[in-house]
């Protein structure tokens, strides 16, 4: 669930029971505490433990969650302060700044670097260091943010996209955000969403065109990823002619077609039998593992657990256990 939240900064040189107040009243769901040194200290890292009752009473008070707080600084000292504060207070992100300048290689894998041990550092604490992309800085655009993504592994790291930012480093976001979901995410939905008047390999081809691929070279890609997916027999097959099943695997066919880093699939099993599921869970690792690519379902069938490496249980929009794939068998066991 998208949360709309407001940074505490826009409230510079006034109390934090003022701003939440407004933030609160203009509807907001949350807050983006500043503890900006030098700027606006909404939250005071340096002593931090008299706020931290306030702070929670105040968001209690007016509604709001405490979504994440602003440090800018990649500061080893100020960084562990805010990651004790955050965990204590109980404010899942901290977002810094990349620091650095643009298009200096140098920087980049630097700053990279510090960013990759603090988000290590932060997953000790069960709170997750979050950079934007910040113009005129080390990752200042997508091509960066997504190389940083790929380099930074830690658990405890996410990205913080800001489209303003984007916009001044002279990308149009309504063009470049979606350009991400282009060439690094695959889609496996539910109910297939094939389209019916055209055959299995022509659905695989609507993702290559996107990509730019068409003619022989989109004809050759898609026969390849339906054998791939074991329907080198339903090439020329349409949709209604195709069991649960065949329809599921042409659309993890489809995922595959632009090479994504990640696959995400929503209830991959759902519209299938128990044997069809099984089929299509099995595929969709051994794919995303030959490939070296990460797959993320969504899911409720409890089977799938098995063929997971990590279990995440989220209820009512919130991250609860994440578990291995021992960790939740024993777990399922011992709730049956």
């Amino acid at each position: 669930m998208i949360k709309l939240g407001v940074n505490s900064v826009l409230f510079q040189g006034r109390e934090l029971d003022v701003a939440m107040k407004h933030i609160a009243w203009a509807g907001y769901d949350g807050i983006e505490l500043s503890a900006i040194q030098g700027m606006c200290e909404h939250l005071v890292l340096d002593n931090w433990q008299p706020q931290a009752d306030t702070i929670q009473k105040l968001a209690a008070e007016n509604h709001l969650e405490l979504l994440s707080t602003e440090v800018a600084s990649l500061d080893e000292a100020r960084l562990t302060k805010a990651f004790e504060a955050c965990s204590a207070i109980g404010i899942p992100v901290i977002n810094v700044g990349p620091g650095g300048k643009s298009n200096v290689e140098e920087d980049f894998v630097q700053q990279t670097d510090q960013i990759a041990r603090m988000a290590d550092k932060a997953a000790t604490y069960g709170v997750t260091l979050c950079c934007k992309a910040h113009v005129g800085g080390s990752i200042f655009d997508t091509p960066t943010t997504l190389r940083a993504m790929k380099k930074i592994a830690s658990k405890g790291f996410g990205v913080d996209m800001d489209p303003s930012h984007i916009y001044r480093a002279g990308e149009l976001p309504e063009k470049a955000l979606p350009a991400v979901r282009l060439n690094n995410i695959g889609f496996v939905f539910q109910g297939f969403n094939l389209f019916p008047a055209l055959t299995a390999a022509e659905n695989v081809e609507v993702a290559l065109d996107l990509k730019g691929i068409r003619g022989s070279a989109a004809h050759k890609r898609s026969r390849a990823l339906l054998e791939e997916v074991g329907l080198a027999d339903k090439v020329i097959s349409f949709p209604g002619d195709l069991s649960g099943c065949q329809k599921q695997r042409v659309a993890i066919a489809r995922a595959l077609a632009g090479d994504p880093e990640i696959i995400l699939a929503d209830e991959p099993t759902a519209a299938l039998d128990k044997t069809s599921g099984r089929v299509v869970t099995e595929m969709l690792r051994s794919l995303a593992s030959r490939r070296g690519r990460a797959a993320a379902i969504v899911t409720h069938d409890n089977r799938v657990m098995e063929y997971a490496d990590r279990i995440v249980h989220i209820e009512d929009g919130k991250v609860g256990a994440v578990l291995t794939r021992n960790e939740a068998m024993q777990f399922s066991g011992a709730e049956a």
